[in-house]
């Protein structure tokens, strides 16, 4: 009799331990969705700030989850290609203090990590762009491994296909870009969007046409 209500005990344990992560993981989803969705419709750098701040306090509550952490080095490195005041340097310079803690998650996913760090590289081209030739190879180098370690994800594909847009001429491939266009179209197109991993940059297909200059 007492070892079954040893059993008992640890069974109730039990349950109420997994409804109370059921729990947290639905308050989560819930957070990390509403400010999602503020993120998509972000348009100012105003509002990316916002976004920014609600993901550090997200990160803050639920530090075992990569995502927060992950969302604000990606707003910190997006604020750099709006238009408008902010001290960029410094956003990028926290955008890559987060990555490196991010690369030392071992939940976090390797090829995700690695397109923000071609995305950071890419950003402080456009911040300085005598940069350029510093850090031309690295914005590469990124981006083909994220491709490496996940050819699905559609959003290595479409950056560097960004990114390569804005090279000078002598070198960059025009056939180049449009095909990494279509692959990315291609990728975005059948990736399900879900909170539980990154989704962002379909957008970007509207700003790299192949006939910009």
């Amino acid at each position: 009799m007492k070892t079954i209500k040893c059993y008992l005990c640890f069974a109730l344990f039990a349950l109420f331990t997994c409804s109370g992560s059921v729990y947290a993981a639905s308050e989560y989803e819930k957070v990390m969705g509403g400010v999602l969705d503020k993120l998509d419709s972000a348009k100012t750098i105003d509002d990316l700030l916002q976004c920014r701040s609600q993901f550090e306090r997200i990160s803050a509550m639920y530090p075992e989850n990569w995502l927060p952490v992950y969302y604000v080095a990606y707003s910190d490195i997006q604020i750099v290609f709006y238009p408008g005041e902010a001290d960029k340097q410094q956003l990028l310079d926290d955008a890559k203090t987060k990555l490196e803690q991010l690369a030392d998650n071992a939940g976090a996913d390797l090829s995700e990590v690695n397109t923000l760090w071609g995305y950071y590289y890419n950003a402080l081209v456009m911040l300085d762009p005598q940069n350029g030739q510093k850090y031309y190879q690295m914005v590469l180098e990124y981006y083909e491994k994220a491709i490496r370690q996940n050819p699905e994800n559609p959003r290595p594909v479409c950056l560097m296909a960004f990114y390569k847009q804005y090279l000078p001429p002598f070198l960059k491939s025009e056939k180049e870009i449009a095909e990494g266009k279509a692959k990315a179209k291609e990728l975005f197109d059948k990736e399900e969007r879900t909170i539980q991993k990154p989704y962002w940059g379909a957008n970007f297909l509207e700003w790299i046409k192949t006939e910009d200059k």
